[in-house]
């Protein structure tokens, strides 16, 4: 870490933050409940300051440059220019189809859907086509970000939870350690066979290796009635 820097890759965060398209100022992403629930924000679900580990990708690097120079408690703005975002976009990357081949759920502006093994959105359609732009929506914008450290997480069994965390898994896994400076770590679920566990327990278990740098973890599946 340098002598200017207050944190580096590695290190786990928590953070505040509401992101918003450089021009309309419409917001895209937020950690904040209220914010949300005013812009409707489709697939969001904002239920507070959010963990971070530097330096694993979890933030675009402009933000997370900036962000390794702040404090706890200070407010930074980022603006992350479209080639550091979801790119410029390619205007002839879509293509026009019947619009009986589209489900009727998802005959609207914006819907996302695959077409040939891509994914794309609904960028306009009448009554007879429709036509799917393959370009990330947020494609050619800038993002300008206002972002908050809201604490430093450093006690092993908190970074453990926030692992679980990234991955959903809050309310489905209790990690454990036999002692303060065990690095044998225990998860405990009471639900093996809640959907999100069996999707992202490979790659949570595999996350808390290489981030707490822990010598083993078992893990406790729980099944029938725990109470």
């Amino acid at each position: 870490m340098t002598a200017d820097s207050a944190f580096e890759d590695g290190d786990f965060v928590r953070v505040a933050y509401t992101a918003r398209a450089g021009e309309s100022g419409r917001v895209i992403d937020t950690t904040d409940p209220d914010v949300a629930g005013d812009a409707a924000i489709d697939g969001v679900e904002a239920t507070g300051p959010v963990p971070v580990v530097l330096g694993e990708g979890h933030l675009f690097d402009p933000v997370e440059a900036t962000l390794k120079e702040t404090e706890v408690g200070e407010k930074i703005r980022v603006t992350v220019e479209p080639e550091n975002a979801f790119g410029e976009g390619d205007p002839t990357d879509h293509t026009t189809v019947d619009l009986d081949s589209i489900p009727d759920d998802r005959r609207e502006h914006g819907a996302q859907l695959t077409h040939d093994g891509r994914t794309g959105f609904i960028e306009s359609l009448d009554d007879e086509s429709a036509t799917i732009n393959f370009n990330h929506p947020l494609a050619g914008m800038a993002i300008e970000y206002e972002l908050t450290v809201r604490e430093r997480i450093d006690a092993p069994l908190e970074r453990a939870r926030a692992v679980a965390e990234l991955y959903g898994l809050a309310t489905d896994v209790e990690p454990s350690f036999e002692s303060p400076d065990s690095e044998d770590l225990q998860l405990t679920v009471d639900d093996p066979t809640e959907e999100t566990w069996e999707r992202e327990k490979h790659r949570a278990i595999r996350d808390l290796q290489e981030l707490l740098t822990i010598e083993s973890i078992t893990v406790i599946e729980r099944y029938g009635d725990t109470s």
